[in-house]
């Protein structure tokens, strides 16, 4: 949900969900991808940007799940 949020996606289904994850995942990676083609350290920063934030939202999903778990 902070994900949506975040993002500004609101009334979507669970596979259009995916499907933007899917997409956004395509389209970071190719810009990191072209980035380090021209500058090999921002790329390398750019890399560990995009991971740290996968765990980060990982870690979010988590505490939201749980919270929604024990009601």
């Amino acid at each position: 949900e902070l994900y949506r949020q975040a993002f500004g996606i609101f009334s979507h289904t669970n596979t259009q969900l995916i499907m933007f994850d899917t997409l956004l995942v395509i389209t970071v990676d190719e810009l990191i991808r072209h980035v380090t083609i021209d500058q090999q350290e921002r790329g390398l920063l750019l890399m560990r940007v995009r991971d740290e934030l996968g765990i980060t939202l990982d870690a979010y999903r988590t505490l939201y799940d749980s919270r929604w778990c024990k009601i």
